[in-house]
């Protein structure tokens, strides 16, 4: 729930400003973090939540007219940064209101 709230201000704070100064959105590419929960979090998440709460997020904040999002995996292995994109695909499929790439 965190990891959402502080993404979702951050990511709006971003859209706000470049609202503001006018930035053709179409023609940007967007390259966040994946919403993860911090590394002093005493829960542990599946991958399936941390793609859903990714993709939440996204919806929240990211105009439609954006039309590509690529992922950083900083801190994460290749092999969990692999699983975390494959959840947040499936997430971002199962969602259905998705219009980046």
């Amino acid at each position: 729930e965190k990891a959402i709230e502080v993404n979702t201000h951050v990511l709006a704070t971003l859209y706000k400003a470049l609202h503001d100064h006018s930035v053709f959105l179409e023609g940007t590419l967007l390259k966040p973090n994946m919403v993860l929960p911090g590394k002093d979090c005493p829960t542990t998440y599946t991958p399936l939540k941390r793609g859903e709460a990714t993709i939440t997020t996204f919806v929240r904040t990211i105009p439609a007219a954006v039309p590509s999002v690529h992922f950083l995996s900083g801190g994460q292995t290749p092999t969990e940064a692999s699983v975390n994109l494959d959840a947040i695909n499936k997430a971002k499929k199962a969602h259905g209101r998705c219009p980046w790439h």
